[in-house]
């Protein structure tokens, strides 16, 4: 699960947006892009710190798989309109605390608070010796994820499971019925494929499959924290 400079399209907006109006008139544009630069610094430290005896060396911690955040402060940025959030498996939320660890460590006085609604996920779907490479948001990864151990949910069951409405699930199911990974056997019934479809290249969304908070189509960082200046935890 990593964070793959998802704000890449949005920098670069926001920087044109800033030339064209002026930086006077665009002061939550300017913070913006600063938050997206200390975000970079601030992964690169952690994966890369000047010394591996650092507190904030998440590499210490030997994670299954690479988390990077985007931290930013919520004042500045556009307000996600999210009626629920998503519950994340275990392993991504014991990962994504390693990182909150970390943070506090790096930024005393400091903690962070996950939307796990949006974000990017790279995953390795392997299926009969087949693998399949492919880039989603964390409530498709969650999705899939939840199928390994138990191959048939009902929706309504999934639904309770992920924290997810059931209308808002099916729309998730759907891209992986499309994939060819899932199927929908009844009215509320969905069961696991055991083969990969042939021939099936490797998927990146565009920018309408995986949104940030500049794109509120709906899809999602398991990666996206907000700085919470107020909440001291040591």
């Amino acid at each position: 699960m990593e964070n793959m400079n998802i704000f890449s399209r949005e920098e670069k907006y926001l920087k044109l947006i800033e030339s064209r109006i002026g930086g006077s008139l665009l002061s939550s544009c300017s913070m913006m892009l600063k938050d997206i630069d200390s975000s970079k610094n601030i992964n690169q430290y952690f994966y890369d710190p000047p010394s591996p005896l650092d507190a904030f060396n998440i590499c210490r911690y030997n994670l299954l798989f690479t988390v990077k955040g985007i931290i930013i402060c919520d004042y500045y940025w556009p307000k996600l309109e999210d009626d629920f959030i998503v519950k994340l498996p275990d392993v991504f939320l014991a990962h994504l605390n390693v990182y909150k660890k970390c943070y506090e460590a790096y930024k005393v006085n400091r903690t962070l608070i996950w939307n796990p609604n949006v974000g990017k996920v790279k995953m390795d779907i392997i299926i009969n010796k087949k693998c399949l490479s492919i880039t989603v948001s964390p409530i498709q990864a969650t999705v899939l994820w939840h199928f390994q151990n138990q191959e048939e949910w009902t929706i309504d069951d999934l639904s309770t499971k992920m924290n997810v409405p059931s209308k808002k699930l099916i729309v998730f199911i759907g891209f992986w019925i499309n994939k060819g990974l899932l199927k929908r056997q009844q009215y509320d019934t969905v069961i696991l494929l055991k083969n990969l479809p042939g021939g099936t290249p490797d998927y990146v969304p565009d920018e309408n499959d995986v949104r940030s908070p500049l794109n509120y189509v709906f899809d999602e960082n398991v990666g996206i924290t907000r700085r919470n200046d107020d909440d001291f935890i040591l």
